[in-house]
């Protein structure tokens, strides 16, 4: 118990912190209760009934009564799921499901913080399997004991207090409180890599083979993550001394010269970041296409192939266009390097056009990369008042240039502006520009419309 505790406070959780905990009804959810029970006031606790299988409804009337007898407040949210669902990817979809669904119950409790199960030997079978998945350094770190979630507004905090907690202690941890966890059946199926590898662990348990491995996993993964945390600093500074990065409009600018002057892993890690970050991805790019980023990069810095007048496209990468100019009179950026004139910019993607419905005095999380808060008259009765929200096209450059004050726009290439919100009505005509202070002055005063932006991206830099 003293170990938990010092893991939730080097958190920064007190006794006094609302939280929610994930209780799935397997030993590691239950343990996690006990333990939760015994350090904290505010305890809130949910049941994720994927509906997968036939007696998933009576296994969550099981953990309600659990929890019951342990007097923390328990509720069951049951997943709905497409017919034509790719039964090869349901691990996947269920978890994403799953965290989607926490997610919005901790904003509805108003909790920030979710703690979850995971123990250590969980994080040993999950390094055995990015390892034969032959992952990167980031995914040998494995899972870290906290970290920020940003499914919805605002982000939530996961944490896993039981990491360092084997599963045969949990075991016994339940045994001792009279408590009969719940085993998934699926657990057990030899479909599932990462059931194949949980199985063959298993097989060895208590014999010297697998003390070996277990020892030699978790030596590995602190490795990684203290190889990552270097790593990510030199990024960073490298993304600090080399870029310029607009936040309100969501484009990066950079000297190339001095972009690429750094080991080529530094160099490759933090494209990576930039594009991840501008796109506003869940993941990283594969790094084959990061790879090949960087060797157009190089050539571009090294030939003579850009013409003073036009930009070179150099690559789309996760969701961002990535090009390169002579920038002879230096107004994109003011971190060149010596004498080099030429500038990369990595910018979002232009989109299809497509538009996404506002809500009325709610928050949409427009791209990943924008919150989009709009009030108005209507309240959702009369449709041909709705509001919409799409990518800029290159149509609407006209309105732009009649609303547009130059002195306060950014050093921003016009592709930069694909990127941007423009709020649109039923019949798609423009209402809005946000970014460049255009309105339809009229819409606005009939509605009394009110319009909030501001960016908030899946990942920072």
């Amino acid at each position: 118990m003293q170990k938990f505790i010092e893991i939730v406070q080097r958190c920064g959780l007190q006794p006094s912190t609302p939280i929610m905990l994930a209780v799935s009804g397997g030993v590691d959810s239950i343990s996690l209760c006990i333990m939760a029970r015994q350090y904290f006031k505010k305890l809130f606790a949910v049941t994720i009934d994927h509906s997968l299988r036939p007696e998933s409804f009576q296994e969550a009337q099981r953990v309600k009564q659990i929890l019951a007898n342990l007097h923390i407040s328990h509720k069951i949210i049951s997943c709905s799921w497409n017919a034509k669902v790719n039964l090869h990817k349901i691990q996947e979809l269920a978890r994403l499901q799953r965290y989607k669904l926490l997610s919005e119950e901790c904003h509805k409790q108003n909790v920030q913080y979710l703690l979850t199960g995971h123990h250590l030997n969980d994080q040993i079978e999950t390094f055995i399997f990015r390892l034969s998945c032959k992952s990167g350094i980031d995914g040998l770190s494995c899972m870290k004991t906290s970290q920020n979630i940003r499914l919805d507004f605002p982000p939530i905090t996961l944490i896993r207090p039981m990491l360092f907690f084997q599963k045969a202690q949990l075991q016994e941890l339940c045994h001792q409180h009279g408590i009969h966890w719940i085993e998934d059946p699926t657990n057990k199926s030899l479909m599932y890599k990462r059931n194949q590898i949980r199985q063959g662990l298993a097989t060895l348990q208590d014999s010297a083979i697998n003390i070996s491995i277990t020892s030699l996993a978790e030596k590995s993964i602190q490795s990684f993550q203290n190889t990552t945390s270097i790593l990510r600093k030199r990024v960073a500074n490298h993304i600090q001394d080399s870029c310029e990065i607009n936040n309100d409009w969501i484009f990066i600018s950079a000297d190339l010269d001095k972009l690429l002057n750094e080991d080529d892993y530094v160099v490759r890690r933090t494209l990576s970041k930039l594009c991840q970050h501008v796109g506003g991805q869940t993941y990283p790019p594969l790094s084959k296409s990061v790879i090949q980023l960087h060797t157009e990069l190089k050539r571009v810095l090294t030939g003579d192939i850009i013409d003073d007048n036009k930009e070179l496209h150099v690559n789309n990468v996760a969701g961002c266009m990535i090009f390169c100019l002579k920038d002879s009179k230096r107004k994109y950026i003011d971190k060149y390097n010596g004498t080099s004139t030429i500038v990369v910019m990595i910018c979002r993607q232009p989109q299809k056009f497509f538009m996404i419905p506002l809500l009325n005095n709610g928050n949409v999380w427009w791209d990943n990369r924008f919150l989009i808060n709009c009030t108005s008259k209507n309240d959702g009765s009369d449709d041909s008042h709705s509001l919409y929200v799409r990518h800029m096209q290159f149509s609407d450059f006209s309105l732009i240039n009649l609303s547009m004050n130059h002195s306060l726009q950014p050093k921003a290439h016009f592709r930069c502006r694909f990127g941007l919100p423009v709020i649109v009505n039923t019949k798609r005509q423009i209402i809005s520009i946000p970014h460049f202070n255009y309105e339809d002055t009229s819409h606005f005063q009939s509605q009394n419309i009110k319009i909030y932006i501001q960016p908030y991206l899946k990942h920072k830099l």
